[in-house]
């Protein structure tokens, strides 16, 4: 019965994406804000075939509907005039349309707000994120009065830590986002062009690789030379920056550890000012030497063998020159 009610969940979670996304139409027959926001192989690779989804993105993408839904009702209680999913289509290439989250209007302003369901609200705006704001600001640009202003904003909401952040202060017709937008169409472009003529772009590997149904097939991941990308190469650096201030940091707190033990020997518990200090030391046990106990007894060794899950181990180094061109020659 179980195996039965799982199978009723997966079929219905499928049905419900279907119907949710209804309103966005064939997206193999136009580029939208997603596509060009993303690696264009990717979105290549989606139009051209049918692309299935596992349980959890289809329970991603129903949870960013549902907190839409949620503050579709948090506008709609403060009386805002707004419009839910607008499409825009650009007036001369029909094959770019752009599907915005909430727009809201006034005589002689649009505001644009491009939703965001996350776990966990990012330090800065991503980067398409704002491709996908470009693209529907810019598009709304060609269709709407010069004089009326168009502004908009990315909203970062973690449904789960109760949060939201605004994004603010874009404007389409800012050099940024004038900028923005003419990339954005000169990807779509690519990409409508790739897929009529059947051929699939280069990849653009990012921290979105994981969630990319090419990863396992994709040339950008082939070993044993894997370049890295621009955002993954960037937090390196700062991982790299850290690690180097957390050894200046523990050099320190190594020496005040032994003033203080200096102080309180191997047992000592004691209290001031709101600062504790606790001293256990545990008495001398003993441990079996596996070496010695596989060379003398090995079917007792083999006998005692349990299974142990692998581990991922990260290194991250700073490679010289040098060092470099001496990889590659014994590669």
């Amino acid at each position: 019965m179980s195996s039965k009610f799982n199978d009723f969940l997966t079929k219905s979670l499928q049905t419900l994406n279907t119907t949710s996304s209804a309103h966005l139409g064939d997206r193999s027959q136009y580029v939208g804000g997603s596509d060009v926001s993303q690696c264009l192989r990717k979105a290549v690779d989606a139009k051209m075939n049918n692309v299935t989804h596992d349980n959890k993105s289809l329970l991603r993408f129903l949870r960013g509907h549902a907190v839409q839904d949620m503050f579709a009702e948090i506008f709609t209680a403060g009386n805002a005039t707004f419009k839910e999913e607008v499409e825009i289509t650009h007036p001369t290439k029909p094959h770019i349309k752009a599907h915005i989250d909430f727009v809201f209007y006034s005589a002689k302003r649009i505001y644009v707000v491009e939703m965001k369901s996350v776990n966990g609200i990012p330090e800065e705006t991503r980067s398409s994120h704002l491709d996908q704001l470009g693209l529907q600001m810019g598009l709304l640009r060609q269709v709407t009065p010069a004089e009326v202003v168009i502004e908009g904003c990315v909203l970062y909401v973690d449904i789960n830590a109760a949060e939201w952040d605004v994004r603010n202060g874009h404007n389409a017709d800012s050099p940024e986002m004038k900028a923005i937008y003419t990339e954005s169409e000169r990807r779509a472009d690519k990409i409508w062009q790739s897929v009529q003529n059947n051929e699939l772009p280069d990849p653009e590997p990012s921290f979105l690789c994981p969630w990319c149904h090419c990863y396992d097939a994709c040339p950008a991941h082939q070993l044993p030379e894997v370049v890295i990308p621009p955002d993954v190469l960037d937090t390196a650096k700062k991982y790299l920056a850290l690690v180097a201030q957390s050894k200046r940091i523990k050099g320190k707190t190594d020496a005040l550890k032994l003033e203080i033990l200096g102080y309180t020997g191997k047992r000592f518990k004691g209290m001031s000012d709101g600062i504790g200090i606790t001293v256990t030391t545990s008495n001398d046990s003993e441990m079996i030497d596996t070496e010695k106990l596989q060379c003398l007894y090995p079917d007792v060794y083999l006998a005692c063998l349990k299974p142990r899950a692998g581990s991922t181990k990260l290194q991250v180094r700073t490679i010289t020159k040098k060092a470099a061109k001496a990889t590659k020659q014994d590669s």
